[in-house]
């Protein structure tokens, strides 16, 4: 199967970065908390981003596709966004854990469909 580079593609990138700047929100670790709440607003696109939502959409369906070759091994390789879409996808998460959520540096984690 050949998965096209729009699957793959970070979008908004400058609009994280530009989010994790702002003066309301604060880095603990690999957790973001915003003083005002917008790190928990899943459906807000942040300006002309992608929101939380849409991301773990495109990335859902990326691991349909990816379901489809039972024979088949991949290899993810993502940032602490990505990781922890990937994990909702595989263990249901409250909002909360869903959040706080993340992969150390180098961290190998391993999935497997069902």
């Amino acid at each position: 199967m050949e998965l096209s580079a729009l699957s793959l593609r970070l979008r908004a990138l400058s609009v994280l970065r530009g989010l994790l700047s702002h003066p309301l929100v604060r880095a603990y670790g690999d957790t973001l908390t915003a003083l005002d709440g917008t790190a928990t607003d899943f459906a807000d696109r942040y300006g002309d981003g992608e929101s939380m939502m849409q991301l773990a959409q495109r990335i859902y369906n990326l691991l349909d596709e990816l379901r489809q070759d039972e024979n088949k091994t991949y290899l993810l390789v993502a940032h602490n966004g990505i990781a922890r879409v990937v994990e909702s996808y595989f263990h249901d998460m409250t909002n909360e854990e869903y959040a706080a959520a993340g992969i150390k540096n180098c961290e190998l984690v391993e999935y497997h469909f069902e």
